[in-house]
Formats: C-alpha cells, sequence, structure tokens
C-alpha cells in the first residue's frame, strides 16, 4: 500500500513539474493558483478512476479444495470457488442468507503459493479482475463463464493454527 503512495506521488510530481513548465512557459496564458489546483484534481481523479477499473475484491470460504494444473506451455493454473454469504432481513423480520458463488483463477507463482497455504473452508480475501469467456462444448453448444483472475489475496487463518503453541507469547 505504501509503494502505491510513492508511486502516485512521484507521479504526482513529474505532473506538477511539468504543468509548471508549460504554464509558464506558454506565452499565451498566466498561471493562477485556481489553474494548478484544477489541473491536480483532474489528474488525481484519472489516477484514481485507473485504480478502480475492472477491480474486484471479495471476502469469503472456499468451497473446495485448490485444483493446481499445468497447461500444455508449463504454466501453473490454479482453481478455486469462493463462496460469499449476505444477511438481511426479509418482509417478514426473518434474516435470510443469500450464497453467491465465485470461480477464482490463479496463475504462475501466486497459484503455487495458493496451492499450498489454502484448503476447503478456509476464510479468505482476494482481490483481482472479472474475466469473462465463451467457449463451444463437443456438442457445439456455446457456453459462457465469468471468472475473477486473482491478483492478490490474504487469509484469515489465526495465528495459533500457523505457529503452534508458543503464539500465546508473541506480542502482536
Amino acid at each position: 500500500m505504501i509503494i502505491k503512495y510513492i508511486i502516485i506521488c512521484i507521479r504526482l510530481q513529474t505532473f506538477s513539474n511539468d504543468t509548471k513548465r508549460l504554464l509558464y512557459e506558454s506565452p499565451k496564458t498566466t498561471p493562477t493558483s485556481l489553474d494548478h489546483r484544477i489541473e491536480f484534481i483532474t489528474f488525481l481523479k484519472s489516477c484514481i478512476m485507473k485504480q478502480l477499473v475492472n477491480r474486484v475484491q471479495l471476502i469469503g470460504n472456499l468451497g473446495k479444495d485448490p485444483e493446481l494444473t499445468n497447461t500444455p506451455t508449463g504454466k501453473q493454473v490454479l482453481k478455486l470457488s469462493l463462496a460469499t454469504n449476505e444477511s438481511y432481513k426479509d418482509a417478514k423480520g426473518e434474516f435470510v442468507t443469500q450464497t453467491s458463488w465465485h470461480n477464482l483463477v490463479a496463475w504462475g507463482p501466486l497459484a503455487e503459493r495458493m496451492a499450498t497455504r489454502l484448503h476447503k473452508g478456509e476464510k479468505i480475501a482476494v482481490a483481482g479482475k472479472l474475466n469473462h469467456r465463451q467457449w463451444e462444448d463437443k456438442n457445439g453448444e456455446r457456453k459462457y463463464m465469468t471468472e475473477i483472475i486473482v491478483q492478490d489475496y490474504m487469509d484469515f487463518a489465526s495465528r495459533k493454527e500457523n505457529t503452534g503453541k508458543d503464539s500465546e507469547n508473541l506480542p502482536f
């Protein structure tokens, strides 16, 4: 997260220098603080929006153990299913839980890391992007699938499970 802020600051510094240079060197316009503010806000909005395009973040439980396979070209691919739950009160005032299932796909070293650390039923958070694909099956019927290409994940396994008996003595 800190690295993202540093990159944004570097981009803002470059943008600021370019804007000042263009405004001061241009004989037609005189720069004002309002000009700088408008340009800065416009640039900041565009940076933020680029980070939000096709971004998915989910927290849920794994529906099955990860399936790690290799493609014919030798790349590792991991397939998972994630269940997310949404609870709400219906018209009668009773709590209803609605479960949605999501197909997840991870590639390369991330896939290998996830395959060794994750198991069915674990609660995880994933961040990635949506991918839609289509194909024809053996019968010639067109099939569609929406999946999430995982770019980052975090598991919520407790520290006691990961560190053993001595985890109670740790300061964190």
